[in-house]
């Protein structure tokens, strides 16, 4: 997992347990990223978040997920985005895709948000079947610490999460490597004589 954090190369990038936080001093700018390219984000070819904006490949594509949603299924809630719409019908998945977010609609919630480490289970389950038919699907995630100094001695500090499901059409693109692809934390069982074995790596 670190070893996947540490491929930021922003020189203000920080480890911090499983999440990759970037500290940003924008003084009184009030905005920052990039907002250009909005008809990308609409359609799923590109994520905003407060440290970078990505735009996407041919043949990749990125869902959104609000943590405090409640309904991911396709039927009720939000559509897909149409560039992960085109991808899902192109590769034949799209029924697939649909009951993966059914099952994760059902998942517990943690303090009324989703519990990462369980969707991210979800997704690495559903993996096989997405394989086979030349698709690959991962939970990404970021948390970004903005700090705003409104004035000399008034420091704000605001965190921000972001959270998204990266497709990737591997017909199309073999090389794409995903960003900030989110793992649950390792499992470690203290073995019989004391010493720790890893029972589950992810």
């Amino acid at each position: 997992l670190h070893a996947q954090l540490a491929e930021a190369s922003h020189p203000n990038f920080q480890l911090a347990g499983q999440h990759k936080l970037l500290f940003l001093n924008m003084g009184n700018s009030g905005c920052c990223g990039d907002r250009r390219a909005d008809t990308q984000l609409e359609d799923g070819k590109a994520i905003y978040t407060y440290g970078e904006t990505m735009h996407f490949p041919n043949g990749v594509a990125a869902d959104k997920l609000d943590e405090a949603q409640l309904d991911f299924r396709i039927e009720t809630g939000e559509p897909p985005k149409k560039a992960v719409l085109e991808i899902l019908e192109a590769r034949s998945t799209l029924e697939e895709y649909k009951t993966m977010m059914d099952e994760i609609t059902k998942l517990e919630r943690a303090d009324g948000k989703l519990d990462l480490d369980s969707v991210s289970l979800k997704v690495q389950e559903h993996q096989t079947s997405f394989a086979k038919k030349e698709l690959e699907i991962h939970l990404c995630h970021v948390t970004q610490k903005y700090e705003e100094a409104a004035k000399k001695m008034d420091q704000r500090t605001t965190l921000f999460s972001f959270t998204w499901l990266v497709l990737i059409d591997r017909s199309i693109d073999p090389k794409y490597a995903a960003k900030h692809i989110y793992s649950p934390p390792e499992t470690v069982v203290k073995g019989a004589k004391g010493e720790g074995k890893n029972c589950a790596v992810m």
